[in-house]
């Protein structure tokens, strides 16, 4: 075989591997669908207000005028699984015309819409012949006298399908001349057929990480929220968004993103920072203050007793102190302008009071308190700070009574005095009275009677 010719076989070869190749991907990268959708066994037609059997093979379209009887016919095809979002490129109708009578060179059928897609209802009722229930015909059909049987096809606006719904005509007639225009049903071998080529958007995913979760997230015209991982997905078409990321709290933020794949953004909020006035009274005034959370800001109360903080929302422990008071500590959680006041109370200073006392076995009584001296020769006393008595005695003994000031750690010593019993002294002085007596006796006789 020739050169020539083995050069022609290759690029034979290579362009019907590519047509094999790439032909059935065609639609997908022209992302182009034609559709053909068969109409609906539901089809009929009502005539002179009476509702015929949607069963017959055949329906009419009639103006009543010199005794025809008026008609209007129905057909609905099942567009439900056409996308919302689906570019209609074109629509046609074709619906087989059985025949005409009379014989016409001009005549004429409308077919009408609901924009609502309301009417006419499926099945059909007598109120669905009625012209003011739409809003304008979408089409409108020719036929002349040489041409009137067989299939018949009607460009329709792209407005004509509905989208992810039942998409519906009803035919009425001009009203004009006394025709009749048979139709064949979906039951017969012809059924009615809608022609839709429509284009779909490439779509991709799009997630969203955000911190904190539980974020309002919105693009593209939806809105979700964030799961408790801080993940929200969307399915969008392939363009430019802006995704804004918002939560109470926190500053809302919005970033571009250019979406010809799936890609996954990360979006921080940042939390926003409320800041509030913190008052703080203090009885006694000159008290430190002292506001602690991470950080720590401290006061003096000074003369007037007051101190205020300017702090960002968050929860604070204060504590407020003087020398001489016991101190007070408080927390709370600051998320608007708010006042304390703290008083404090003296702090009670106790000291040891160590009473020795001779002779041991002595009672000895001080601030409401009563201890016998054992063999060590001293008893203790725990006493607040002040002024005391401090009574020690025993019996036989005198009775010694003490003040002191308590300011730290005292000592005293304290030793009794024995006393004299009450008997013996009256008879010493019995017996010494008796001898003066004596005595006065030579005395008196020598100085009165001699």
């Amino acid at each position: 075989m020739k050169k020539v010719y083995w050069k022609l076989l290759t690029v034979v070869f290579v362009c019907v591997g590519l047509l094999m190749v790439v032909v059935p991907y065609t639609a997908k990268i022209m992302g182009i669908t034609k559709k053909t959708i068969y109409g609906d066994r539901a089809d009929g037609y009502v005539e002179d207000g009476e509702v015929k059997s949607s069963s017959y093979t055949w329906m009419k379209v009639a103006y009543n005028y010199e005794g025809t009887k008026e008609a209007v016919s129905f057909i609905y095809f099942d567009t439900r699984d056409i996308p919302k979002d689906a570019q209609i490129e074109e629509v046609k109708l074709k619906i087989y015309v059985y025949s005409i009578n009379p014989k016409a060179y001009l005549c004429t059928v409308f077919f009408w819409q609901d924009s609502e897609w309301e009417y006419p209802h499926k099945p059909y009722t007598k109120e669905d012949a009625k012209r003011e229930n739409y809003d304008k015909p979408v089409a409108y059909g020719l036929y002349t006298k040489y041409h009137s049987e067989g299939w018949h096809e009607y460009l329709l606006p792209q407005t004509a399908v509905n989208k992810g719904g039942w998409t519906k005509f009803a035919i009425f007639p001009v009203p004009t001349y006394k025709e009749e225009v048979v139709f064949l049903t979906a039951d017969s071998t012809y059924r009615p057929q809608l022609i839709v080529t429509y284009s779909t958007p490439d779509y991709y995913t799009l997630t969203v990480r955000t911190t904190p979760a539980r974020c309002k997230v919105s693009v593209g015209g939806q809105t979700k929220i964030s799961d408790e991982y801080g993940k929200a997905t969307f399915r969008l078409e392939e363009g430019t968004y802006k995704v804004t990321v918002s939560k109470e709290g926190y500053k809302t933020k919005t970033v571009t993103v250019s979406l010809y794949e799936d890609k996954t953004i990360y979006v921080k909020l940042e939390k926003i920072t409320k800041e509030y006035k913190l008052t703080i009274y203090t009885d006694p005034p000159n008290c430190w203050v002292k506001v602690t959370n991470k950080e720590t800001w401290t006061a003096n109360s000074g003369n007037e007793g007051k101190c205020e903080f300017i702090l960002p929302e968050d929860s604070y422990t204060v504590t407020v102190s003087k020398e001489g008071y016991e101190s007070k500590t408080h927390s709370f959680y600051l998320d608007s302008d708010k006042e304390f006041t703290y008083r404090l109370t003296p702090t009670i200073k106790r000291y040891t009071l160590r009473v020795y006392v001779d002779p041991i076995g002595a009672t000895v009584e001080v601030g409401g308190q009563t201890k016998t001296v054992p063999s060590t020769g001293y008893v203790d006393f725990d006493l607040e700070e002040g002024s005391y008595v401090v009574t020690v005695y025993k019996d036989g003994y005198s009775t010694v009574t003490k003040e002191i000031e308590l300011k730290e750690d005292t000592e005293i010593h304290i030793t009794l005095t024995p006393e004299r019993p009450e008997v013996a002294i009256t008879h010493y002085m019995s017996i010494i009275g008796a001898g003066f007596l004596l005595l006065a006796i030579p005395c008196g006789v020598k100085g009165w009677l001699v």
